[in-house]
């Protein structure tokens, strides 16, 4: 038998399961439920006094009948099922987990319809079981202004799975975000074996490509102490002009695009351009954005968009274009 000083939690759990605002239950269906459920017997007058605990402490409305307010409506649940369901960054069974969360905590009618979600197996998910744990020891670094010691995990092709690859990191961290479905640090990389990749500027490190990560206890540096951030770091500016997370400073460029492509522009880089030229058939902007990323935005809407300026970028592109179509030609 139940204990029945837990009764306020079984009234709960009885309303979360059968009613909503649209199906609210009486008190004699409660006290049924109550003692078919729980085996408890509880008379009408304290079943009554419970409910009104529960309606003054804000966890249930109704006056003919009651139901259990949730603290999420079923759009927001649904927002957020959606937001598990296609996360390629959480693991399969994390994700399987969260969506049966999420899906107790709707009412009926979301509850009735989430049966049809399709959860997708063949979605290309993160194999990095560590990822949550990852996640929370990131955060403590940065709340604690200390470095991180990172390996960082290979791919065995025979048996696709991760492996550790041996190659350790001494970063920086400093921001935590998702981009496109992955999350990624913003960190400097420390040039422990005078590589002369790193050490100069921010990297954009992806956390499921880490084998293991601890927290130091060496104090991380500034960031305004990197050059180009000497008056302040803007994560917004920054997103927006490093689309696919590439590292690197970013600079002026101007496009060409052709006016039925002005939405596609706009979804990568947002409206903070600068129009040059509106013409029929075309309009010309000028942005700044990471100098490798709009290499391979450009090479990606070849068709419909085409660098400008600045010369050198053009000419990257260029070469890339003939490397590409001799390799072809070669087949």
């Amino acid at each position: 038998m139940r204990k029945s000083g837990l009764i306020d939690i079984y009234i709960l759990e009885i309303l979360e399961k059968y009613a909503d605002k649209n199906h609210k239950m009486t008190q004699d269906k409660l006290l049924k439920l109550l003692t078919e459920e729980y085996g408890l017997e509880c008379t009408r007058n304290t079943l009554s006094r419970y409910l009104l605990a529960l309606r003054d402490e804000g966890y249930i409305a109704g006056e003919r009948g009651v139901y259990k307010i949730n603290k999420f409506s079923d759009e927001e649940l649904r927002l957020l099922i959606d937001g598990v369901l296609f996360g390629q960054h959480i693991p399969a069974e994390d994700a399987k987990v969260m969506i049966e969360k999420l899906k107790s905590m709707s009412e009926l009618g979301l509850k009735n319809r989430v049966k049809n979600f399709i959860y997708l197996e063949g979605l290309n998910r993160t194999q990095n079981k560590k990822l949550q744990d990852t996640l929370d020891i990131i955060d403590s670094a940065i709340q604690n202004n200390k470095k991180l010691r990172i390996v960082q995990a290979g791919f065995d092709i025979d048996t696709n799975n991760i492996i550790n690859s041996g190659r350790e990191l001494l970063v920086n961290p400093y921001y935590l975000v998702a981009e496109k479905s992955r999350y990624y640090l913003i960190c400097l990389v420390e040039d422990e074996k005078e590589n002369s990749h790193h050490g100069k500027e921010l990297e954009n490190l992806r956390i499921d490509r880490w084998w293991s990560v601890e927290e130091t206890n060496i104090k991380r540096k500034k960031i305004e102490s990197i050059p180009g951030y000497e008056h302040g770091f803007q994560l917004d500016e920054y997103m927006r002009e490093h689309i696919y997370m590439w590292a690197g400073h970013s600079e002026r460029v101007t496009l060409r695009i052709n006016n039925y492509n002005v939405r596609d522009f706009v979804d990568w880089f947002g409206t903070e351009y600068r129009l040059i030229k509106k013409a029929e058939d075309y309009i010309e902007v000028s942005i700044k954005v990471n100098k490798n990323a709009i290499k391979y935005w450009a090479l990606q809407y070849g068709g419909v968009a085409t660098v400008l300026k600045p010369e050198s970028l053009r000419k990257d592109i260029l070469n890339s274009i003939e490397d590409m179509l001799k390799r072809y030609q070669e087949l």
